[in-house]
C-alpha cells in the first residue's frame, strides 16, 4: 500500500508496531512534499492569466418533501466542489453518517421537513467549510497560507497542521479565511 505520485510509489513500511502512526507520517511526508513542490514550481504567469477550475462550487438545499415522502440528498448530488482538496469522498461520508444519526435520533417522528432541517442543521457548518476552503484554494493563496506551506518544509510540526486541515476541513476554512461561517 502507497501514495501515488506523478512517476513514482512511496513506499509504506511493511511491518510496523504502529500502522496509523506509519500511515499518518508517510502521509504527512507525501502532503508536505506536494505542497511545496505546488507552491514552488506552480503559479500563473502574468496579469492575464487565470485558473480554470474544474467544478463550480454548489451546495443545494438537501431535502426535498415530494408528495408527504422525505427525500435526503448527501455528497456530491446535493454539495459539489472542486476536487483540489480531496473532499469529495469526505464529505459524502459525513453527510451519509449524519443522514443516519439524524433519522436515528427522530426514528420515532414523522420523517418531515422537521428532521430535514435537522439533517441540515447538523451538516451546515462542515459543508459550508469544505466548500468555502475549496474556493479559497482555488484562488491565489493567502500570504500567511503560503508562508505556513514555507515553513512547514523545515517545521514538522507546521506540516503536520497542514496536514491535518485534509482530516479537519473546519480548521482548514478557518486558516484561510477565519473562524466565522457564512450563513446559508
Amino acid at each position: 500500500m502507497g501514495y501515488w505520485t506523478h512517476s513514482r510509489r512511496l513506499k509504506l513500511p511493511k511491518r510496523s508496531k504502529n500502522v496509523c502512526g506509519s500511515l499518518s507520517r508517510s502521509r504527512n511526508i507525501f502532503l508536505k512534499s506536494l505542497l511545496v513542490s505546488l507552491l514552488l514550481h506552480c503559479g500563473l504567469l502574468d496579469e492575464q492569466a487565470y485558473l480554470q477550475t474544474a467544478i463550480t462550487s454548489i451546495i443545494h438545499r438537501p431535502y426535498v418533501m415530494e408528495n408527504h415522502t422525505l427525500i435526503l440528498g448527501c455528497g456530491d448530488s446535493v454539495f459539489l466542489t472542486d476536487p483540489i482538496t480531496g473532499q469529495g469522498c469526505n464529505t459524502a461520508s459525513y453527510a451519509a453518517e449524519q443522514i443516519y444519526e439524524t433519522l436515528l435520533t427522530n426514528k420515532e417522528a414523522a420523517w418531515d421537513e422537521a428532521v430535514s432541517a435537522a439533517y441540515w442543521n447538523r451538516v451546515k457548518a462542515y459543508i459550508v467549510a469544505v466548500t468555502e476552503w475549496t474556493n479559497a484554494m482555488t484562488q491565489p493563496l493567502p500570504e500567511h497560507i503560503a508562508g505556513l506551506l514555507m515553513k512547514a518544509a523545515a517545521d514538522q510540526q507546521t506540516a503536520d497542521e497542514i496536514a491535518a486541515w485534509f482530516e479537519d476541513p473546519i480548521k482548514a476554512r478557518e486558516a484561510f479565511i477565519g473562524n466565522s461561517i457564512n450563513p446559508r
